[in-house]
């Protein structure tokens, strides 16, 4: 899958996904700018303040109504159920399908970086200082427990989606880079 380029027509839905840490949101800016797409991070809707996860009714609720958009790049990890209904709705999805240590470096790094301040995409008042260790826990798992459920759902979900993995950063930023990609 990976290095293959977008549809010669601009896509319209983008959906972004894999584990915290790979890169999802900044991707999702640069092709917003890009394509001229809005952005929709989902830890954005997902989540309250402090990092409080919504319902997971809840979050399907809302992840229903924002792919019934016409024009999107939406970014994050949604619900199983949520995540199939997201599939039929983009034309294009990307999948992060990095390393997991890469992944963990990386969201340390952020937090650290951060020094204890908010990232663009984060919800509301929420901070990285206020992520828990549950979440790096659950990160150093997404590769075992995560992954398989949303690499099949994405099999059986994608529709018409030109679905694209890309498994090492070099290979998202060559397929970026590459000269002639119709991304616009």
């Amino acid at each position: 899958m990976a290095g293959q380029a977008l549809p010669s027509c601009a896509p319209r839905r983008i959906l972004i996904v894999g584990a915290a840490g790979a890169g999802k949101s900044t991707l999702a800016r640069q092709l917003g700018a890009r394509l001229d797409l809005p952005v929709i991070h989902l830890d954005r809707y997902f989540f309250g303040p402090g990092w409080t996860p919504l319902a997971p009714e809840a979050r399907v609720a809302i992840l229903r109504r924002l792919a019934a958009g016409d024009r999107w790049i939406v970014e994050g990890n949604p619900p199983a159920r949520g995540l199939a209904h997201c599939c039929g709705c983009a034309d294009t999805i990307l999948v992060l399908d990095f390393h997991p240590i890469r992944c963990l470096l990386r969201a340390f790094r952020r937090r650290f970086q951060a020094a204890g301040g908010a990232r663009p995409d984060a919800p509301p008042d929420s901070t990285e200082s206020q992520i828990t260790p549950g979440y790096y826990c659950w990160l150093a798992r997404f590769r075992s427990r995560v992954r398989p459920g949303l690499l099949a759902t994405l099999g059986e979900s994608a529709g018409a989606a030109r679905v694209i993995r890309f498994r090492r950063p070099s290979e998202l930023s060559r397929w970026i880079a590459a000269p002639g990609e119709p991304l616009r």
